[in-house]
């Protein structure tokens, strides 16, 4: 057999089952780690080139039969040991600018965060993952970094959910207004408050609804511990907290080692779960209840889509999830541009 991440394996010597990750210890793709998810220590790291003393060492269990498609959608200010500094997530294409070393640490550890919850996916039975780049200009992860299909952005990662079983978000942030969060904000700082049947939601709330337009659960959400909480109130799916924000503002990282542990037992407790017939339940979307509030300085007219029902607060009014949130891009689209 082939040494992939996602392979499920068994320690020879104390019989312990792990998982093939990608290496954690040092950036190279040479390499893979295997980590026991039941010992708190760090993983051993193996050269993939080196397969004789891979097989020495563990045995390949074989992979229970699972489900077909799991799309898991990645955003950056959520993940694991990026700074609370808009800088440290912006692309040098938006600013014009050089890439910078911060930028670049974050692009590597996004990627190292959704490579984890590929390899706790796969270990659980999905045949088929794909990955969504969702983050500003959605070219923040190299394709080259991955063995699976990655995909531009959030449309298409939508697209991809018609016949999937599971969607995933890794990397997530809390919606505007969410207080003690690392960079909080819904799609743009224009955006006060978005509310979806008199529920107030960030981006993993309207996604989970989007997803569930396509009949498809979210399933895991890891980002800051502000966004956890927050769909943890909405939806109830299993959350993994990267970092949090005490009251003075200070960011509290958790280690690398944990996070990563607790990406990859998540994913593949969820997938599992699913195997097994437990199946989430699917957010409702009631036409005509989906609000936005915009800050003052920002007014836009209403059309046929967007009805305007108070200074600073627009309603729209279609069908299902999927026509209002094609309605929501385009009145974002025509928000006058910042100065």
């Amino acid at each position: 057999m082939t040494v992939q991440i996602g392979s499920l394996v068994r320690d020879r010597m104390s019989g312990t089952p792990a998982i093939v990750v990608p290496s954690i210890d040092r950036w190279s793709y040479s390499t893979v780690s295997v980590m026991h998810l039941n010992e708190n220590r760090w993983p051993t790291t193996l050269m993939t080139s080196a397969e004789k003393t891979f097989f020495e060492e563990y045995d390949f269990l074989e992979i229970p039969k699972g489900i077909g498609r799991v799309v898991i959608m990645a955003d950056m200010e959520g993940v694991t040991g990026v700074p609370n500094k808009w800088a440290a997530v912006t692309p040098a294409e938006m600013t014009g600018g050089q890439r910078t070393e911060a930028y670049d640490a974050a692009c590597r550890a996004m990627t190292l965060d959704v490579l984890m919850a590929v390899a706790g996916a796969r270990a659980a039975g999905a045949r088929e993952v794909v990955v969504a780049d969702s983050h500003w200009n959605d070219t923040n992860l190299a394709e080259a970094d991955f063995d699976c299909q990655v995909l531009r952005g959030s449309n298409a990662a939508i697209r991809a959910m018609l016949g999937a079983d599971a969607t995933m978000l890794i990397g997530w942030h809390a919606r505007a207004g969410a207080g003690a969060a690392c960079l909080p904000h819904t799609y743009t700082e224009r955006i006060r408050r978005l509310s979806i049947d008199g529920q107030e939601v960030g981006e993993p709330g309207m996604l989970a609804r989007l997803a569930a337009g396509r009949g498809v659960p979210v399933v895991m959400v890891a980002g800051d511990q502000a966004a956890c909480d927050e769909i943890s109130g909405d939806i109830g799916c299993l959350t993994t907290s990267t970092k949090s924000v005490d009251a003075a503002g200070v960011v509290r990282h958790r280690t690398r080692i944990e996070v990563m542990r607790e990406i990859v037992g998540n994913a593949y407790t969820a997938i599992h779960g699913l195997a097994l017939g437990t199946r989430p339940e699917l957010p409702r979307h009631q036409p005509g209840q989906f609000e936005v509030e915009i800050h003052a300085g920002y007014e836009v007219d209403g059309d046929t889509e967007v009805e305007r029902v108070a200074q600073s607060k627009y309603r729209i009014r279609t069908g299902s999830i999927l026509d209002t949130y094609g309605a929501f891009q385009r009145f974002v689209e025509r928000l006058p541009a910042l100065t």
